[in-house]
């Protein structure tokens, strides 16, 4: 699956119902699309069809924005056939819009008059949506038109757009090694998340292993207990790094004499030792 950022889901998103309406309903399409957008969403979304430069791209951006909006506004009308709305493509571009789009108030600069005579003090513009406005987590998020169950994902320093897949295999040294489940998770579930379920089914063919090597993205202290109270399984792997300050400076300082140790704590740790010192303060000073 080609990968999207989120202006060319967008686009995608736009292109994909433009293309639905197109085939269940032709003569109402024909009747509310713009002429510019058989040209602008003929062929599917692709950076050297991207404007270079920020303004430029900003500017493609709102004019998709403004599209997309046309085109939505066009079928929540209440004279618009009900069903418009019932069409996937449209249902999973509302959303989309929801998620990456909005519409702002701003000054207007074009001397418009309102009923009255008076200037128009506002008028609206459609936007992208930042993540000073708030940006859905990755779960919700809609990745692709195409497949709305793919999401962006990061594990470690691989970022990915699609699932996340588990293998179970068999690992005796003097056996082939023989792949024995696999389980499809949507991508942003942890891998922790997973093991419960791995567990659960593998008992249904007689697969469940007496020890589990896994690695350290499966283990945790619940889940070493849950296997061994729940599946009799002994799970072996290592466990994940701890990465809090104090476990940093211990790792750097490690060797250190004690002086050299307090003298070279991360000034995050510093600070929360001094916190901790004036709260202990004020409590014995009330309880005086």
């Amino acid at each position: 699956m080609r990968s999207l950022n989120r202006l060319g889901c967008a686009t995608e998103t736009l292109r994909a119902a433009l293309n639905a309406l197109a085939v269940a309903a032709p003569g109402w399409l024909r009747a509310h699309a713009a002429e510019s957008w058989s040209e602008r969403y003929a062929k599917p979304m692709d950076d050297p069809y991207v404007p270079q430069g920020e303004a430029a791209r900003r500017a493609h951006a709102e004019q998709i924005g403004r599209d997309g909006h046309t085109l939505l506004a066009a079928v929540f009308l209440p004279d618009a056939p009900a069903w418009l709305r019932e069409i996937p493509a449209v249902i999973l571009l509302d959303r989309v819009w929801v998620q990456n789009v909005q519409i702002v108030s701003v000054d207007d600069e074009t001397g418009t008059k309102d009923d009255t005579g008076h200037p128009s003090p506002k008028t609206t513009r459609v936007v992208g949506r930042t993540s000073s406005e708030g940006i859905p987590p990755s779960l919700p998020m809609i990745a692709s038109p195409y497949d709305p169950e793919t999401h962006y994902a990061k594990k470690r320093s691989t970022t990915w757009i699609g699932y996340r897949v588990h293998l179970t295999e068999t690992c005796d040294a003097d056996r082939p090694r023989l792949i024995t489940h696999v389980a499809t998770t949507l991508a942003p579930i942890a891998d922790r998340d997973a093991l419960g379920s791995i567990h659960a089914d593998l008992p249904a063919h007689d697969l469940l292993p007496d020890t589990h090597l896994v690695d350290a993205g499966y283990v945790d202290a619940d889940l070493l207990l849950a296997s061994t109270r729940d599946h009799a399984v002994t799970l072996l792997g290592p466990s994940p790094k701890n990465c809090n300050a104090r476990a940093f400076s211990d790792e750097v300082d490690a060797g250190s004499s004690t002086k050299m140790r307090q003298n070279q704590k991360p000034r995050e740790l510093r600070d929360c030792n001094a916190i901790v010192k004036r709260s202990s303060k004020q409590v014995a000073a009330r309880e005086r």
